[in-house]
């Protein structure tokens, strides 16, 4: 007789682990529809010297759709608004799917360092998550109906993702944010968002002396503020031509350069940034090698100025987004911060931009 012990034990194994596999679902699924676990938070001025913490907490129907439930509280301290929250709460409360945080703008003005230093310290917070300055009231934004068919959390996440893939936004979450915060010869920047009718998108980028906003460029420069802080392998840019005309330029790749010469007391700082890409609309009648020339010329020029008007800028303000004082920095024996703070407005910062564009995406006739 032929012995089946074997596999009799490998089948009651293979069951026992889809039960095991089967109840750890379902209660994962219990878990979720009895924690309270906001994906977004933000944060407004409240009188007197206090903060009013808002949180989207997601609700889980039935019928499998999803929608959001807002909680807000008042207090002096972050820890204490959480707990009050907690209180008035029927669930238990956890942050630990949290991937959003924004602040008010009026908040930001004051400076964010001690309201972020609980999230930085917070081991269940991601350090990818993202951080946003809202033009307006968050509590507002949240309260909003910008988002219908999916949480808010998830659709501030994605909107900003998704910017940072494939559009203008740089590089940035809780953790470039505290680099930058905290390092020297640099100074922080977050997006700003604005809700408008119901509808919540990306208006500019926030500027920051430390852990205070100071001022804001918009969508346009800000295309051009992440071509001189990153290298970039995507994005379209319109260039006006004679006799109003216009190309689109998508970018295929752009590398950017800092040189640092002169001497530990009169630096100097060249940057040098080269652009390829392919003209993938053009408004004239025909695409000559001349054409090409001027499209070429005139996104250099775009870029050009956009690039010297906000370097004049960020010199004047006192606030150093690209790092040019930690470049200085790293050229430069025996640097100084609060030497380099009196030398910076005062810096010669050359910039030279190349744009070649290595072929058309259009037809030529």
């Amino acid at each position: 007789r032929r012995n089946f012990t074997p596999l009799l034990e490998t089948i009651t194994i293979a069951c026992l682990l889809f039960s095991v596999l089967a109840l750890a679902a379902c209660a994962q699924k219990e878990i979720i529809d009895k924690i309270t676990m906001p994906i977004v938070q933000g944060y407004d001025k409240a009188e007197p010297h206090q903060i009013e913490l808002t949180v989207a907490a997601p609700v889980f129907h039935a019928d499998r759709s999803v929608s959001d439930k807002i909680y807000s509280s008042v207090s002096h301290t972050v820890k204490n608004a959480r707990e009050q929250m907690r209180s008035e709460i029927r669930k238990p409360f956890s942050i630990g799917k949290l991937s959003v945080t924004l602040y008010s703008k009026d908040l930001a003005k004051d400076g964010l360092e001690w309201l972020l230093d609980p999230l930085m310290r917070d081991a269940r917070i991601s350090n990818k998550s993202y951080l946003a300055i809202v033009d307006g009231k968050v509590k507002e934004l949240l309260e909003s109906k910008f988002s219908l068919e999916e949480e808010k959390g998830v659709f501030l996440k994605e909107l900003i993702d998704g910017k940072i893939q494939v559009g203008h936004l740089p590089r940035t979450n809780l953790h470039k944010f505290e680099y930058l915060l905290y390092g020297k010869g640099m100074d922080p920047y977050l997006p700003i968002l604005k809700l408008q009718d119901d509808t919540v998108g990306i208006s500019g980028l926030a500027l920051f002396k430390h852990d205070k906003y100071v001022t804001s460029i918009n969508l346009d420069q800000m295309r051009v503020f992440r071509l001189l802080r990153e290298n970039v392998n995507h994005g379209t840019y319109e260039v006006k031509l004679d006799q109003n005309q216009y190309a689109i330029v998508e970018n295929q790749s752009s590398k950017v350069r800092y040189r640092v010469g002169g001497t530990a007391d009169k630096p100097e700082v060249t940057i040098n940034l080269a652009l390829k890409g392919a003209v993938t609309e053009y408004s004239g009648v025909r695409l000559t090698e001349r054409d090409l020339r001027n499209i070429e010329t005139g996104l250099e020029k775009q870029i050009a100025d956009t690039g010297k008007m906000l370097l004049h800028t960020f010199q004047k303000r006192g606030i150093d987004p690209f790092g040019i004082g930690d470049r200085v920095r790293s050229k430069t024996r025996n640097w100084e911060e609060e030497a380099w703070e009196g030398q910076y407005p005062d810096t010669p910062i050359a910039l030279n931009v190349e744009v070649k564009v290595v072929e058309s995406g259009v037809s030529r006739h």
